[in-house]
């Protein structure tokens, strides 16, 4: 790579090798990118496909972290997973969007870990009355979690 400590490049490139299920070079990179962006301020990041708001959802720690949680999950490094949704969760207080995908994705570790007292616990930051502007399907399979929702609701294509 031409440019090895840009977090931005490692972070995209990251997310990259997710998609072509390359987990462990993922995990490589936005692990690199973690560490080059600790004690650093966060940045927004504009979305390729805005919504229909205009506004962002999401900034570079918070997509590092989310998919450095995602690429250890998919290897079946739970704990590894724990650690950076964790991480995430801390980023993601400032929108709701962020809170309910980082939220699915500590709930569903969680139970892999058969920790389910823990994993029910985090939903209680989850309600009906959210501003969700992108991550609606996160945020009806949380109420779903929660007993707030039927499966027939969440499948509904308004949901």
């Amino acid at each position: 790579m031409e440019f090895p400590d840009n977090p931005v490049l490692l972070r995209h490139r990251g997310h990259r090798y997710l998609t072509l299920r390359k987990l462990q070079r993922a995990e490589s990179d936005l692990t690199r990118a973690r560490a080059l962006t600790l004690g650093q301020p966060d940045i927004v990041e504009k979305d390729g496909a805005p919504n229909p708001a205009g506004i962002p959802t999401s900034t570079l720690q918070g997509n590092i972290t989310y998919h450095l949680g995602l690429a250890r999950f998919l290897q079946g490094d739970f704990e590894g997973a724990e650690e950076a949704y964790r991480d995430c969760y801390s980023l993601s207080g400032w929108n709701d969007d962020m809170l309910c995908a980082t939220t699915n994705w500590l709930y569903i570790t969680f139970r892999r870990l058969g920790r389910d007292e823990e994993a029910m616990a985090i939903l209680d930051a989850i309600t009906d009355d959210m501003n969700i502007l992108e991550n609606h399907a996160y945020h009806q399979l949380l109420l779903l979690y929660k007993g707030e929702r039927n499966i027939e609701e969440v499948l509904q294509p308004s949901a």
